[in-house]
Protein backbone atom coordinates (compact mmCIF):
# COMPACT_ATOMS: atom_id res chain seq x y z
CA UNK A 1 0.00 0.00 0.00
CA UNK A 2 2.92 2.56 0.49
CA UNK A 3 3.95 2.33 -2.80
CA UNK A 4 0.71 4.02 -3.89
CA UNK A 5 1.76 7.51 -2.46
CA UNK A 6 4.54 9.02 -3.94
CA UNK A 7 6.70 11.67 -2.22
CA UNK A 8 6.99 14.10 -4.93
CA UNK A 9 9.17 17.28 -2.84
CA UNK A 10 9.73 18.00 0.81
CA UNK A 11 10.57 21.23 1.77
CA UNK A 12 10.26 22.88 4.98
CA UNK A 13 8.07 26.03 5.99
CA UNK A 14 9.48 29.11 8.52
CA UNK A 15 7.53 31.91 10.22
CA UNK A 16 7.34 34.95 7.97
CA UNK A 17 9.64 37.35 9.68
CA UNK A 18 8.10 40.36 8.54
CA UNK A 19 5.40 39.89 11.56
CA UNK A 20 3.11 42.59 9.03
CA UNK A 21 2.25 40.09 6.74
CA UNK A 22 0.16 38.07 9.69
CA UNK A 23 -3.13 38.09 10.65
CA UNK A 24 -2.18 39.38 14.29
CA UNK A 25 1.14 40.23 16.16
CA UNK A 26 2.52 37.78 17.99
CA UNK A 27 2.52 37.32 21.67
CA UNK A 28 5.65 37.08 22.98
CA UNK A 29 6.95 33.88 24.33
CA UNK A 30 8.90 33.54 27.63
CA UNK A 31 12.91 35.68 27.35
CA UNK A 32 14.34 31.51 26.99
CA UNK A 33 11.98 30.40 24.46
CA UNK A 34 10.12 28.19 25.74
CA UNK A 35 6.64 27.42 26.49
CA UNK A 36 5.74 24.99 29.95
CA UNK A 37 3.13 22.23 29.75
CA UNK A 38 0.07 22.44 32.13
CA UNK A 39 -0.32 19.74 34.23
CA UNK A 40 -3.06 18.58 31.40
CA UNK A 41 -1.48 18.63 28.49
CA UNK A 42 1.64 16.51 30.12
CA UNK A 43 -0.70 13.90 29.53
CA UNK A 44 -0.72 13.79 26.26
CA UNK A 45 3.00 13.98 25.92
CA UNK A 46 3.32 10.19 25.05
CA UNK A 47 -0.27 10.46 22.41
CA UNK A 48 0.72 9.49 18.94
CA UNK A 49 -0.06 12.70 17.40
CA UNK A 50 -3.72 14.23 15.69
CA UNK A 51 -3.44 13.59 12.16
CA UNK A 52 -6.63 15.38 10.27
CA UNK A 53 -7.24 14.95 6.69
CA UNK A 54 -9.43 17.16 4.47
CA UNK A 55 -10.63 15.88 0.74
CA UNK A 56 -11.31 18.40 -1.56
CA UNK A 57 -12.56 18.35 -5.16
CA UNK A 58 -14.23 20.09 -7.44
CA UNK A 59 -13.52 22.46 -10.71
CA UNK A 60 -12.55 25.24 -8.09
CA UNK A 61 -9.67 23.16 -6.75
CA UNK A 62 -6.42 25.46 -8.42
CA UNK A 63 -3.84 23.90 -9.86
CA UNK A 64 -1.53 21.76 -7.72
CA UNK A 65 1.62 23.92 -7.57
CA UNK A 66 -0.57 26.85 -7.51
CA UNK A 67 -2.47 25.43 -4.25
CA UNK A 68 1.41 24.34 -2.83
CA UNK A 69 2.49 27.77 -3.10
CA UNK A 70 -0.85 29.32 -1.35
CA UNK A 71 -0.82 26.64 1.67
CA UNK A 72 2.95 27.30 2.10
CA UNK A 73 3.17 31.18 2.26
CA UNK A 74 -0.17 31.35 4.60
CA UNK A 75 1.13 29.01 7.03
CA UNK A 76 4.29 31.22 7.55
CA UNK A 77 1.86 33.98 7.96
CA UNK A 78 0.27 32.46 10.29
CA UNK A 79 2.79 30.88 12.23
CA UNK A 80 4.33 34.11 14.43
CA UNK A 81 0.83 33.37 16.14
CA UNK A 82 0.88 30.16 16.73
CA UNK A 83 4.73 30.53 18.08
CA UNK A 84 4.53 26.80 19.61
CA UNK A 85 3.56 25.45 16.23
CA UNK A 86 6.85 26.18 14.64
CA UNK A 87 8.92 25.08 18.10
CA UNK A 88 10.00 21.69 19.36
CA UNK A 89 8.48 19.84 21.70
CA UNK A 90 11.19 19.21 24.16
CA UNK A 91 12.78 17.49 27.65
CA UNK A 92 15.00 19.35 30.16
CA UNK A 93 16.64 17.03 32.19
CA UNK A 94 17.97 19.24 34.63
CA UNK A 95 14.30 19.80 35.93
CA UNK A 96 12.60 16.79 34.45
CA UNK A 97 10.16 18.97 32.73
CA UNK A 98 8.58 19.13 28.77
CA UNK A 99 8.74 22.57 27.12
CA UNK A 100 7.63 23.59 23.70
CA UNK A 101 11.09 25.24 23.08
CA UNK A 102 10.24 27.80 20.34
CA UNK A 103 13.82 29.38 20.60
CA UNK A 104 15.55 30.63 17.07
CA UNK A 105 17.29 27.03 17.08
CA UNK A 106 14.07 25.34 17.32
CA UNK A 107 12.68 26.92 15.01
CA UNK A 108 15.19 27.41 12.40
CA UNK A 109 14.36 24.05 10.91
CA UNK A 110 11.10 24.80 10.03
CA UNK A 111 7.79 22.83 10.08
CA UNK A 112 7.92 20.05 7.34
CA UNK A 113 5.85 20.53 4.26
CA UNK A 114 5.62 17.44 1.96
CA UNK A 115 4.22 17.31 -1.71
CA UNK A 116 3.13 13.81 -2.50
CA UNK A 117 1.01 11.96 -5.53
CA UNK A 118 -1.68 8.95 -5.21
CA UNK A 119 -1.72 5.99 -7.60
CA UNK A 120 -5.19 6.71 -7.99
CA UNK A 121 -8.38 9.45 -8.69
CA UNK A 122 -9.50 11.53 -5.82
CA UNK A 123 -12.27 9.06 -6.12
CA UNK A 124 -10.15 6.48 -5.05
CA UNK A 125 -8.73 8.53 -2.20
CA UNK A 126 -11.82 9.23 -0.68
CA UNK A 127 -13.27 5.58 -1.02
CA UNK A 128 -10.32 5.04 1.40
CA UNK A 129 -12.81 6.72 4.41
CA UNK A 130 -16.30 5.47 3.32
CA UNK A 131 -17.67 2.13 3.46
CA UNK A 132 -18.31 -0.67 5.70
CA UNK A 133 -14.64 0.31 7.37
CA UNK A 134 -11.81 2.77 7.20
CA UNK A 135 -8.77 1.63 5.38
CA UNK A 136 -6.77 2.87 7.92
CA UNK A 137 -2.98 2.41 6.37
CA UNK A 138 -3.95 3.54 3.58
CA UNK A 139 -5.44 7.11 5.20
CA UNK A 140 -2.68 7.37 7.29
CA UNK A 141 -0.26 7.68 4.17
CA UNK A 142 -2.22 10.31 2.96
CA UNK A 143 -1.07 12.71 5.92
CA UNK A 144 2.25 13.69 7.26
CA UNK A 145 4.31 11.70 9.44
CA UNK A 146 5.25 13.34 12.85
CA UNK A 147 7.89 11.13 14.50
CA UNK A 148 7.11 12.58 18.18
CA UNK A 149 8.48 9.11 19.86
CA UNK A 150 11.41 10.55 20.85
CA UNK A 151 11.84 14.37 21.97
CA UNK A 152 13.38 16.79 20.85
CA UNK A 153 10.42 16.68 18.17
CA UNK A 154 8.47 18.91 15.63
CA UNK A 155 4.44 19.69 17.03
CA UNK A 156 3.30 20.38 13.21
CA UNK A 157 3.95 18.72 9.81
CA UNK A 158 2.02 19.03 6.58
CA UNK A 159 1.18 16.81 3.69
CA UNK A 160 -0.68 17.91 0.53
CA UNK A 161 -1.28 14.78 -2.00
CA UNK A 162 -2.97 15.41 -5.25
CA UNK A 163 -4.38 12.11 -7.37
CA UNK A 164 -2.28 11.21 -9.75
CA UNK A 165 -5.53 10.05 -12.20
CA UNK A 166 -7.33 13.46 -12.77
CA UNK A 167 -10.20 11.95 -15.25
CA UNK A 168 -11.20 16.09 -15.16
CA UNK A 169 -12.22 16.13 -11.38
CA UNK A 170 -9.44 18.08 -9.95
CA UNK A 171 -9.16 17.32 -6.02
CA UNK A 172 -6.61 17.47 -3.45
CA UNK A 173 -5.77 15.95 0.46
CA UNK A 174 -4.56 18.46 2.59
CA UNK A 175 -3.32 16.15 6.02
CA UNK A 176 -2.37 17.88 8.95
CA UNK A 177 -0.56 16.64 11.94
CA UNK A 178 -0.16 18.05 15.52
CA UNK A 179 0.76 17.04 18.80
CA UNK A 180 -1.75 17.03 20.91
CA UNK A 181 0.16 17.91 23.96
CA UNK A 182 0.53 21.38 22.47
CA UNK A 183 -3.10 21.79 20.88
CA UNK A 184 -6.36 20.43 21.98
CA UNK A 185 -9.31 20.15 19.69
CA UNK A 186 -10.21 23.91 20.46
CA UNK A 187 -7.33 24.86 19.81
CA UNK A 188 -6.44 23.14 16.45
CA UNK A 189 -9.73 24.16 14.74
CA UNK A 190 -8.94 27.93 15.77
CA UNK A 191 -5.39 27.47 13.99
CA UNK A 192 -7.05 25.95 10.99
CA UNK A 193 -9.38 28.57 11.23
CA UNK A 194 -6.70 31.28 10.98
CA UNK A 195 -4.72 29.50 8.49
CA UNK A 196 -7.42 28.88 5.79
CA UNK A 197 -8.73 32.78 6.26
CA UNK A 198 -5.06 33.32 5.46
CA UNK A 199 -4.91 31.36 1.82
CA UNK A 200 -8.23 32.50 1.37
CA UNK A 201 -6.71 35.98 2.04
CA UNK A 202 -9.99 36.76 3.97
CA UNK A 203 -9.61 39.82 5.72
CA UNK A 204 -13.28 39.67 7.69
CA UNK A 205 -12.11 36.56 8.68
CA UNK A 206 -9.45 37.44 10.03
CA UNK A 207 -11.19 39.42 13.01
CA UNK A 208 -13.24 36.47 13.89
CA UNK A 209 -11.27 34.72 16.00
CA UNK A 210 -8.79 36.34 19.07
CA UNK A 211 -5.34 35.97 18.51
CA UNK A 212 -4.19 32.74 21.22
CA UNK A 213 -2.47 33.30 24.50
CA UNK A 214 0.35 29.95 25.58
CA UNK A 215 0.03 31.59 28.95
CA UNK A 216 0.04 28.77 31.34
CA UNK A 217 -0.16 30.37 34.23
CA UNK A 218 -3.69 31.30 33.38
CA UNK A 219 -4.76 27.53 34.98
CA UNK A 220 -5.12 28.25 38.45
CA UNK A 221 -3.35 25.95 40.49
CA UNK A 222 -0.57 26.16 43.59
CA UNK A 223 0.68 22.68 42.31
CA UNK A 224 0.53 22.81 38.51
CA UNK A 225 4.50 22.28 38.16
CA UNK A 226 4.44 19.33 40.60
CA UNK A 227 1.68 17.79 39.26
CA UNK A 228 3.40 18.05 35.59
CA UNK A 229 5.99 16.46 36.09
CA UNK A 230 4.39 13.36 37.92
CA UNK A 231 2.00 12.84 35.21
CA UNK A 232 5.27 12.91 33.02
CA UNK A 233 6.57 10.54 35.18
CA UNK A 234 3.66 8.46 34.91
CA UNK A 235 3.11 8.46 30.92
CA UNK A 236 6.79 8.79 29.69
CA UNK A 237 8.63 7.03 32.56
CA UNK A 238 11.76 6.95 29.68
CA UNK A 239 11.81 10.58 28.57
CA UNK A 240 13.57 11.46 26.18
CA UNK A 241 11.75 8.65 25.01
CA UNK A 242 8.33 9.64 25.02
CA UNK A 243 6.05 6.61 23.41
CA UNK A 244 6.59 2.96 23.70
CA UNK A 245 5.39 1.13 20.08
CA UNK A 246 3.37 -0.40 22.46
CA UNK A 247 0.72 2.50 22.67
CA UNK A 248 0.03 2.88 19.17
CA UNK A 249 -3.90 1.73 18.10
CA UNK A 250 -4.21 -1.85 18.16
CA UNK A 251 -4.46 -3.75 14.59
CA UNK A 252 -7.69 -5.69 15.97
CA UNK A 253 -9.82 -2.19 16.27
CA UNK A 254 -11.74 -1.29 13.93
CA UNK A 255 -13.12 2.24 12.55
CA UNK A 256 -15.84 3.94 10.87
CA UNK A 257 -17.56 7.03 10.36
CA UNK A 258 -21.63 7.45 10.52
CA UNK A 259 -23.48 10.93 9.48
CA UNK A 260 -26.27 11.73 11.64
CA UNK A 261 -28.41 14.51 9.51
CA UNK A 262 -30.20 17.32 11.11
CA UNK A 263 -33.40 15.02 10.43
CA UNK A 264 -32.22 12.02 12.47
CA UNK A 265 -31.58 14.40 15.64
CA UNK A 266 -34.23 16.61 15.60
CA UNK A 267 -36.32 12.81 15.89
CA UNK A 268 -33.35 11.47 18.06
CA UNK A 269 -33.98 14.37 20.61
CA UNK A 270 -37.49 13.69 20.85
CA UNK A 271 -37.27 10.35 21.57
CA UNK A 272 -35.17 11.34 24.61
CA UNK A 273 -37.66 13.55 25.66
CA UNK A 274 -40.62 11.52 25.23
CA UNK A 275 -38.67 8.54 27.01
CA UNK A 276 -37.47 10.60 29.98
CA UNK A 277 -41.16 11.75 30.66
CA UNK A 278 -42.53 8.06 30.27
CA UNK A 279 -40.44 7.14 33.25
CA UNK A 280 -40.96 10.38 35.19
CA UNK A 281 -37.59 11.77 34.53
CA UNK A 282 -36.85 15.67 35.15
CA UNK A 283 -35.81 16.32 31.13
CA UNK A 284 -38.18 19.32 30.74
CA UNK A 285 -36.78 20.19 27.27
CA UNK A 286 -34.93 18.82 24.55
CA UNK A 287 -31.18 17.46 25.09
CA UNK A 288 -28.48 19.48 23.23
CA UNK A 289 -27.06 18.52 20.13
CA UNK A 290 -23.98 17.07 21.95
CA UNK A 291 -25.69 15.08 24.74
CA UNK A 292 -28.47 13.20 22.23
CA UNK A 293 -25.94 12.55 19.76
CA UNK A 294 -23.51 11.08 22.84
CA UNK A 295 -26.30 8.92 24.26
CA UNK A 296 -27.05 7.11 21.12
CA UNK A 297 -23.43 6.49 20.43
CA UNK A 298 -23.36 5.18 24.75
CA UNK A 299 -26.41 3.20 24.42
CA UNK A 300 -24.98 1.41 20.87
CA UNK A 301 -21.79 0.72 22.33
CA UNK A 302 -23.46 -1.01 25.70
CA UNK A 303 -25.86 -3.37 23.64
CA UNK A 304 -23.29 -4.43 21.52
CA UNK A 305 -21.27 -5.49 24.19
CA UNK A 306 -23.68 -7.09 25.82
CA UNK A 307 -24.51 -9.21 22.73
CA UNK A 308 -20.69 -10.40 23.37
CA UNK A 309 -20.98 -10.87 27.06
CA UNK A 310 -24.37 -11.09 28.18
CA UNK A 311 -23.29 -11.06 32.13
CA UNK A 312 -22.61 -7.58 31.91
CA UNK A 313 -20.98 -5.73 34.67
CA UNK A 314 -19.78 -1.88 35.08
CA UNK A 315 -19.33 0.15 31.64
CA UNK A 316 -18.17 3.07 31.72
CA UNK A 317 -18.25 6.53 29.46
CA UNK A 318 -15.62 8.94 29.88
CA UNK A 319 -16.10 12.33 28.22
CA UNK A 320 -13.19 15.19 28.38
CA UNK A 321 -15.17 18.54 28.05
CA UNK A 322 -13.29 22.56 27.83
CA UNK A 323 -12.69 23.57 31.03
CA UNK A 324 -11.88 27.37 29.43
CA UNK A 325 -15.41 28.43 31.15
CA UNK A 326 -15.47 26.34 34.19
CA UNK A 327 -12.37 27.82 35.65
CA UNK A 328 -12.26 30.45 38.81
CA UNK A 329 -11.22 33.11 37.61
CA UNK A 330 -12.30 31.84 34.00
CA UNK A 331 -9.18 32.51 31.44
CA UNK A 332 -10.04 33.97 28.28
CA UNK A 333 -12.03 32.10 26.02
CA UNK A 334 -9.08 31.87 23.41
CA UNK A 335 -6.47 30.16 25.95
CA UNK A 336 -4.89 26.86 25.18
CA UNK A 337 -6.05 24.36 28.19
CA UNK A 338 -7.50 20.77 26.99
CA UNK A 339 -11.07 19.80 25.80
CA UNK A 340 -12.52 16.97 23.77
CA UNK A 341 -14.05 16.67 20.29
CA UNK A 342 -17.23 18.35 19.61
CA UNK A 343 -19.97 18.93 17.00
CA UNK A 344 -19.42 22.52 17.63
CA UNK A 345 -15.85 22.18 15.75
CA UNK A 346 -16.77 22.96 12.22
CA UNK A 347 -14.13 21.53 10.42
CA UNK A 348 -16.50 21.40 7.33
CA UNK A 349 -15.91 25.14 7.14
CA UNK A 350 -12.16 24.82 6.48
CA UNK A 351 -12.18 26.50 3.30
CA UNK A 352 -8.30 27.29 1.76
CA UNK A 353 -10.19 29.23 -1.32
CA UNK A 354 -11.73 26.56 -3.27
CA UNK A 355 -14.82 25.77 -1.41
CA UNK A 356 -15.69 23.53 1.50
CA UNK A 357 -13.98 19.73 2.41
CA UNK A 358 -15.44 16.93 0.98
CA UNK A 359 -14.91 14.58 3.74
CA UNK A 360 -12.95 15.47 6.92
CA UNK A 361 -11.60 12.52 8.85
CA UNK A 362 -8.98 12.24 12.31
CA UNK A 363 -7.27 9.11 10.72
CA UNK A 364 -5.28 9.18 14.22
CA UNK A 365 -6.50 7.13 16.78
CA UNK A 366 -4.31 7.54 20.39
CA UNK A 367 -6.64 5.04 22.47
CA UNK A 368 -8.58 2.24 22.74
CA UNK A 369 -12.79 2.46 21.88
CA UNK A 370 -12.50 6.12 21.18
CA UNK A 371 -15.32 8.13 19.40
CA UNK A 372 -15.12 11.48 17.82
CA UNK A 373 -17.51 14.19 16.93
CA UNK A 374 -17.32 17.12 14.11
CA UNK A 375 -19.74 19.75 13.15
CA UNK A 376 -21.27 18.91 9.62
CA UNK A 377 -23.00 20.26 6.69
CA UNK A 378 -27.03 21.32 7.69
CA UNK A 379 -26.99 21.12 11.28
CA UNK A 380 -25.51 17.67 10.82
CA UNK A 381 -22.65 15.48 12.73
CA UNK A 382 -20.41 12.79 11.99
CA UNK A 383 -19.53 10.22 13.81
CA UNK A 384 -16.37 8.36 13.99
CA UNK A 385 -16.34 5.29 15.94
CA UNK A 386 -13.22 2.81 16.64
CA UNK A 387 -14.43 -0.43 18.03
CA UNK A 388 -12.85 -3.85 18.77
CA UNK A 389 -13.92 -6.54 15.80
CA UNK A 390 -16.68 -8.15 18.23
CA UNK A 391 -18.67 -4.86 18.65
CA UNK A 392 -18.37 -2.66 15.46
CA UNK A 393 -21.18 -5.05 13.79
CA UNK A 394 -23.35 -4.89 16.76
CA UNK A 395 -22.77 -1.05 17.13
CA UNK A 396 -23.73 -0.17 13.44
CA UNK A 397 -26.84 -1.96 13.50
CA UNK A 398 -28.48 -0.20 16.77
CA UNK A 399 -26.48 3.13 15.64
CA UNK A 400 -28.11 3.06 11.79
CA UNK A 401 -31.82 1.02 12.94
CA UNK A 402 -31.78 4.76 15.18
CA UNK A 403 -31.04 7.00 11.78
CA UNK A 404 -33.91 5.19 10.72
CA UNK A 405 -36.35 5.59 12.83
CA UNK A 406 -34.80 9.33 12.84
CA UNK A 407 -35.95 9.14 9.02
CA UNK A 408 -39.06 7.52 9.25
CA UNK A 409 -40.03 9.89 12.30
CA UNK A 410 -39.44 13.12 9.77
CA UNK A 411 -41.36 12.13 7.23
CA UNK A 412 -44.68 11.55 9.61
Amino acid sequence: MRSRVRILAVTHVLPAPDHQTAIWSPEAVSDDGHVKLSFMDALFVDRVPMQRLFFYEGPDVPPFQSLVRSLKSSLAAVLPIFQPLAGKLTHCASTGDVVVDCSPAAVSPGVRFVEAEYAGSIDDMGRLAVGDEHHTEALTLLGPELNAGRLPAPVLAVQVTRPAIGAGLAGVVVGVSIHHAVADGHSVWQFMRAWSAASRRDPASDMVTPPPTWDRTAIPYPKAEEVARKFLRTVAPALPVARSPSLYTPLEQRRRSFLLRADDIRSLKQSILTKSQAIGGHLGTFPSTYVAVLSLVWTSIVRAKSLNDPDGGDAYFLVPVDLRRRLGPAPAAHVVTFTGSSNRFMAYETDFGWGAPSRVELVSLFTRELVLLLGAEDGGVQVTVALDHAHMEGFAANFMQVSRRGDEGAKN
